[in-house]
């Protein structure tokens, strides 16, 4: 097998994410859906990169590639100046941005990619919109990014801030303004 036959899996986490504009850049990409990664942070630097963050979590989506759709991707992604190739987690092929000292706010239109592409894969947007507020931004938030909590162990979303205050008070055992403060203290834990 050459090269550009050879299969990787690679995680987007920015307009990559965006189905339409991942099939007209690498025809062959196939996705294997959209999980949360636990432990990073979305941030703009006029475009999207992630950094490690303890708590943090990004929404990403999986796809398997072609050699010549990581060409493709290295091109477009100005590999190796502007980003740089990683592997995480698994052994998956991400790109991070070389230069960390700059946050800057995304343009619309590459906002409005990315969030397509969240829901492209039913992803919360919260961390987009917290990253877009972060860098000075002023796009609609339709979701908080600390309403999603994420089981670390499997990168999938436990429950959502309103599930959760709803079954604590269901419970009895807390009152609405309990339910919130242990929500935001961080005190649930998956079981």
């Amino acid at each position: 097998m050459s090269f550009l036959e050879t299969k990787y899996l690679y995680m987007a986490y920015g307009m990559n994410t965006n189905k339409r504009a991942m099939e007209a850049r690498c025809p062959l990409a196939k996705p294997m859906g959209g999980f949360y990664l636990p432990n990073y942070r979305l941030v703009f630097r006029g475009v999207a990169d992630i950094v490690p963050e303890d708590g943090g979590v990004v929404p990403v989506v999986l796809w398997s590639i072609t050699g010549k759709c990581l060409q493709a991707l290295d091109r477009l992604e100005g590999y190796p100046h502007l980003y740089t190739r990683r592997k995480i987690n698994h052994g998956w092929l991400t790109y991070m941005m070389q230069d960390k000292t700059q946050i800057s706010k995304p343009n619309h239109n590459y906002y409005r990619m990315i969030e397509e592409g969240y829901k492209d894969f039913g992803l919360d947007d919260g961390a987009l919109s917290q990253a877009s507020d972060d860098a000075g931004g002023d796009f609609y938030r339709s979701r908080h990014f600390r309403d999603v909590r994420v089981d670390s162990r499997y990168g999938k979303p436990s429950k959502f801030k309103s599930d959760w205050i709803a079954d604590a008070m269901q419970s009895g055992k807390m009152s609405r303004e309990q339910a919130e403060y242990s929500w935001n203290q961080q005190e649930y834990r998956d079981s």
